[in-house]
């Protein structure tokens, strides 16, 4: 009986040895951990490459840290505590880089990162750059001051140089060399329609531009907006009347017109018809349905985004109505307008013209 309890009593303290030796044996196997990452991890020569670093240790703290960016035994860059966020290098010889992050806690215990960066030949054929140019506003009038917005970008390689021509004379009132500027100011005192260029150089003397229209006049524009024919006293043995709205921006570029008319809820809308005075690609809302006995029009016509505002001139809409068999007074009135230049602001100094039609039906 004694012997039975005393094996047992051993196998019970070498199993606690055992789980101890253990437990000891994890902690110690403990190692600190840490990241590495390439910014970008391919590209042609040179490949200016951003590595984001980092390194913890659960056990103690970083005391050291080695970078060898193509894993040649050979340490590029290295420093004491933790490593810095990032870290820049440049490749200058194409090929498959494996960069190594290797960190040391104050226990002496290791950790290890890799990545890739494949780096490739440069292309023999250069890839122009590209630019953005855009003004605001680009119509008023005179004194008118401008601001031009500027951007390029250049694939496989980096701005030269770039000018601003704001009225594409053949000479720059703004230049500079390496990336552009953000914005650009220049103010125009001569009324007069005007084509301001940006032109950008890459450093293999690639070049490209891009233009944007300004439009300047000596005094602010008049618009008229009207309903024709004008007001007539009597329609007699008359059953329908066709009406236009008829616009005029005063040679001030448009991008969106809106107009709201009202007529007696005994006339019956048979046809509306418009025309598209913003050009073809513009987007129309408000077109109502025929027959209809609604009493209200609200008809809008605007650009799509980057089409050019231009000047309108001519007849928005015409619609044409069944009268009442009732004698009586009637009128069809144009109560709203609303045109929208060419920075978006409302065209102003103006009232609908002969806005009322007055129809006398026997």
């Amino acid at each position: 009986m004694k012997i039975a309890i005393s094996m047992t009593i051993c196998i019970l303290l070498a199993g606690m040895m055992y789980g101890c030796i253990e437990e000891n044996s994890e902690e110690k196997d403990v190692r600190p951990t840490c990241t590495l990452v390439a910014t970008p991890a391919n590209g042609t020569v040179p490949l200016r490459v951003t590595f984001s670093l980092a390194a913890s240790s659960s056990t103690g703290n970083i005391s050291s840290w080695e970078l060898d960016i193509n894993t040649d035994g050979s340490i590029d860059y290295n420093g004491t505590g933790n490593p810095p966020a990032t870290q820049n290098h440049t490749y200058t010889n194409q090929g498959s880089y494996t960069a190594k992050l290797t960190v040391t806690d104050n226990e002496e215990k290791i950790g290890v990162a890799t990545t890739r960066i494949t780096v490739h030949k440069p292309s023999n054929t250069n890839q122009f750059p590209t630019c953005i140019l855009s003004v605001n506003p680009s119509y008023g009038y005179i004194p008118l001051m401008v601001t031009f917005s500027m951007d390029a970008y250049d694939p496989d390689g980096t701005i030269d140089s770039w000018n601003l021509d704001v009225n594409n004379d053949g000479t720059a009132e703004c230049s500079g060399s390496g990336n552009l500027s953000d914005t650009q100011s220049y103010t125009y005192t001569s009324p007069g329609t005007y084509i301001a260029k940006l032109t950008v150089i890459d450093n293999q003397g690639g070049t490209n531009t891009d233009t944007v229209t300004i439009r300047v006049t000596e005094k602010p524009p008049i618009p008229t907006v009207s309903i024709s024919p004008a007001s007539q006293s009597k329609y007699p043995n008359a059953t329908s009347v066709c009406v236009q709205v008829l616009i005029n921006s005063d040679n001030a570029p448009v991008k969106a017109v809106n107009v709201k008319l009202t007529y007696p809820s005994n006339f019956t809308l048979t046809n509306f018809t418009s025309y598209k005075l913003l050009g073809s690609s513009a987007l129309e809302v408000g077109i109502p349905t025929t027959p209809s006995t609604i009493k209200m029009i609200d008809y809008a016509q605007a650009l799509t985004y980057g089409a050019m505002p231009t000047a309108l001139d001519g007849a928005l809409v015409t619609l044409c109505f069944t009268l009442p068999s009732t004698p009586g007074t009637y009128s069809i009135d144009l109560t709203e307008v609303v045109l929208l230049d060419a920075s978006g602001n409302p065209l102003t100094g103006f009232t609908p013209a002969d806005g009322t039609i007055v129809i006398t039906v026997d």
